[in-house]
């Protein structure tokens, strides 16, 4: 419980962080440990993770080249290793979260996970 709350803590720092910094927490790839939580992330396929800009691709208009019409990757089958792992990473061997402010995934598992936290505090 007390772990919980602390990571909830942890990532409302680092949100409000990311807001401030977001360029230079991705490019050090820093976020928290995803841990247990990984499995349940679930991605929307919203296509903002494609508006990053990573190195691996070109940006044409703002976004990856290869992302085509409603949010499809054109090279998803064989797309670079960052794009595969978005929003994690591997540090030391183990995942952490990405923090990225427009990825719905990653805020309705926050969302989740906080309202578990609240409802474990009452």
């Amino acid at each position: 419980m007390f772990l919980l709350v602390a990571l909830l803590t942890l990532f409302m720092l680092e949100f409000l962080l990311l807001g401030l910094l977001s360029g230079v927490l991705f490019k050090f790839a820093l976020g928290f440990y995803a841990g247990k939580f990984k499995e349940r992330f679930v991605c929307y396929r919203c296509g903002n993770c494609c508006k990053l800009r990573t190195g691996q691709t070109k940006f044409v208009n703002g976004r990856c080249e290869h992302l085509v019409g409603t949010n499809f990757c054109n090279i998803y089958d064989s797309r670079p290793k960052v794009c595969r792992e978005f929003p994690f990473k591997k540090v030391f061997g183990k995942d952490y979260m990405i923090l990225y402010l427009k990825c719905k995934g990653q805020r309705e598992l926050f969302k989740e996970l906080f309202l578990r936290a609240r409802k474990q505090k009452s």
